[in-house]
């Protein structure tokens, strides 16, 4: 899944100070549509004694989450282990969709929920707002969480200007959910090629080899249609990414774009070839080639080499009609994966915040991490989790490598992280994705592409600055 097929997200670009904000403000700094990771959070701990309550927390909560009826059963199962732990907390777990309208909606309303999911892409725009409570503190003072057994980059992802705004867990699809490469095994085999995993634990798994794998492993019709596509679906930043490059200069505050940088170039000149030279990608979508999107083209056997972010395990996990496995971006000068991360918040104004904290605690700390581990797709932080989550991908019969995605994750030497600054969806829809729509449809080259997208970033990033 690209980021233009996240769920929508807000835009904030509203500066405000301790002031009410008023739903007003906040529909209004949200104008434009945004995309989310497709993952979650929340697992492991027991609730105890919230900070600053003399006692054991109790009473009804909402929490609310996004996603499809799988997270709700997950979440409600996660809800049920910690009821039962806190018997004077309910738990009324609900899937909201769109989550992010009804959130502002909710919150700017005077009427939010107890908890929610919080996504990494609206921590910088949220936190500027002040539409979320600061865990900090309660954080600090916990019993069951050892902040220091958490990744620095999801703590900082879900952090604006010192507060954190989420405590990132393993719930629902995940704590840390990569964007890798899911491939065909047997397409690969049947050509006589090693699998990108294979070649990515050689130290082979390049662009050469992508390319000469897309050239073997496409198929077309006597018309030139493609029968079966052999890659789709790839964000351009992991290969910028791969290549040495990166789109900012900061990903939470920018201040300059980086896409006329050589490296950057070289990786949009490689993706436009893969359509207009190589062409082993089609030059519009793969439902337009072939009547089937992505995950529908990968499951049936007509897609080879699926980018998409770990969430895709539970939905290829029904395939039976072929191996399949999971890989890194290939490399130029390094191999890539994305790192997305979510975190259990507190909405700000909400009523019986020690109640939630138990929650979060309790849906964030080692214990919860591990029952949520079982089913989820996201990669767990605490070692004991991973080894849960990696068993039960073990029970997938037909992936052939289920240690890879929490090899991927613990290797922070390839995790990069996106734009995540207050107006990042405003910046891709108005201002990255024209200028690259134009590339991908071969009407300009890599070198003026890259130099459009910097200026026009540029010219926004002193327009509309990012703090």
């Amino acid at each position: 899944m690209t980021e233009n097929g996240n769920p929508l997200t807000a835009q904030h670009g509203v500066r405000m100070g301790r002031s009410r904000v008023t739903r007003r403000h906040v529909l209004a700094a949200a104008a434009t549509p945004a995309l989310l990771a497709a993952c979650g959070t929340g697992a492991g701990g027991t609730g105890g004694d919230s900070a600053g309550s003399p006692s054991a927390p109790a009473g009804n909560i909402s929490f609310w989450h996004w996603g499809s009826q799988d997270y709700f059963v997950r979440y409600r199962n996660l809800a049920d282990e910690f009821q039962k732990r806190n018997p004077k907390i309910t738990v009324e777990v609900v899937l909201q969709e769109p989550i992010v309208e009804k959130l502002l909606a909710a919150i700017t309303g005077g009427a939010p929920p107890n908890a929610f999911v919080h996504d990494f892409q609206r921590a910088q725009g949220w936190g500027k707002l002040g539409l979320v409570e600061a865990l900090d503190d309660r954080a600090k003072k916990s019993r069951v969480l050892k902040m220091n057994e958490y990744s620095k980059l999801a703590l900082d992802a879900i952090t604006y200007k010192g507060k954190l705004q989420g405590l990132p867990g393993v719930g629902i699809p995940g704590g840390a959910a990569p964007n890798i490469v899911f491939y065909n095994a047997d397409h690969f085999r049947k050509e006589g090629l090693a699998t990108p995993y294979e070649l990515w634990k050689q130290d082979k798994w390049d662009w050469a080899a992508f390319v000469n794998a897309g050239e073997k492993l496409v198929k077309r019709a006597p018309d030139g249609k493609m029968t079966q596509v052999a890659t789709a679906g790839r964000a351009h930043r992991l290969f910028m990414n791969a290549a040495g490059g990166k789109e900012v200069d900061d990903v939470f505050a920018p201040t300059k774009s980086f896409y006329d940088d050589p490296k950057s170039i070289k990786a949009l000149q490689f993706l436009q070839d893969l359509r207009h030279k190589q062409r082993v990608e089609p030059v519009g979508s793969t439902n337009s080639e072939i009547g089937l999107n992505d995950d529908q083209a990968f499951m049936e056997g007509r897609l080879s080499m699926r980018f998409r972010w770990t969430t895709g395990i539970n939905v290829y996990r029904p395939v039976n009609s072929f191996k399949w496995g999971m890989a890194p971006y290939p490399k130029d000068t390094t191999y890539a994966t994305d790192y997305t991360a979510a975190g259990l918040s507190i909405a700000k104004g909400a009523t019986n915040q020690d109640a939630a904290w138990a929650w979060i605690e309790f849906a964030s700390s080692p214990d919860g991490q591990k029952i949520d581990a079982k089913s989820t797709t996201g990669v767990p932080f605490h070692p004991d989790a991973q080894k849960v989550f990696r068993d039960s991908l073990k029970e997938i019969p037909n992936l052939e490598n289920p240690d890879a995605a929490v090899d991927l994750i613990n290797n922070t030497k390839i995790t990069f992280l996106r734009l995540l600054s207050v107006d990042e969806a405003k910046i891709h829809n108005e201002v990255i994705n024209p200028e690259l729509n134009k590339l991908w449809a071969n009407q300009v080259n890599a070198q003026t592409a890259g130099r459009n997208v910097a200026q026009a970033m540029n010219d926004f990033f002193k327009a509309n600055p990012q703090t």
